[in-house]
C-alpha cells in the first residue's frame, strides 16, 4: 500500500469530516420531519342557507398517529382543533342534531401548518313515530299514594 501525499490529505480531510457530520446527522433531521410542527384545523360549520351552526361536534383523527380530538362549534359556527404532532393526514367528521353528518379527508400541502376545513350540512328531516305508554298503579293495601311513600 503506498502511503498518501500530505497535499492530498489535507484536501480530504475536510471532505471526509464533513461527509462524517452529514451521515451523523442526516437520520436525525429526517426523524425530526415527521410530525414536525403543529398543525391547526380550523373551519366554518354552516347550514345550506349559510347560517352558522353552533354547538356541532366536529372530530379530527389523525390517519398517522392514530389520535382524534374533538371541538365544538361557537355561536358563529367556527372551530379549532390543534396537533402538536403535526401527522398531516386527517378523517375530519362533524355531526349535530337534524342535519346530516359528514365526513371527509383533509391534508396538509407541502409545509402548510393550517388547514382549513368549512362545511356546510343540509338538514335531514326525521318522522319520529309516536308511542303509547301504559302503566299499571300499584297500591299496597287498596290506600292512595302519598307524596314520598312509593
Amino acid at each position: 500500500m503506498t502511503p498518501v501525499p500530505s497535499s492530498m490529505r489535507r484536501r480530504l480531510l475536510p471532505f471526509l469530516l464533513f461527509l462524517g457530520a452529514m451521515c451523523l446527522l442526516g437520520p436525525a433531521r429526517a426523524a425530526a420531519q415527521v410530525g414536525q410542527g403543529t398543525d391547526i384545523i380550523t373551519g366554518v360549520i354552516t347550514s345550506d342557507d349559510g347560517t352558522p351552526i353552533p354547538d356541532a361536534t366536529i372530530e379530527a383523527f389523525s390517519l398517522e398517529t392514530q389520535v382524534t380530538r374533538r371541538a365544538r362549534t361557537d355561536a358563529r359556527g367556527r372551530f379549532t382543533i390543534l396537533f402538536t404532532d403535526g401527522g398531516g393526514q386527517y378523517r375530519m367528521s362533524v355531526r349535530v342534531l337534524g342535519m346530516t353528518p359528514r365526513t371527509q379527508l383533509v391534508q396538509r400541502d407541502a409545509d402548510e401548518d393550517r388547514l382549513v376545513w368549512n362545511v356546510q350540512l343540509r338538514g335531514s328531516p326525521v318522522q319520529l313515530e309516536g308511542i303509547d305508554v301504559t302503566a299499571q298503579q300499584n297500591l299496597r293495601g287498596g290506600e292512595a299514594p302519598t307524596p314520598g311513600s312509593m
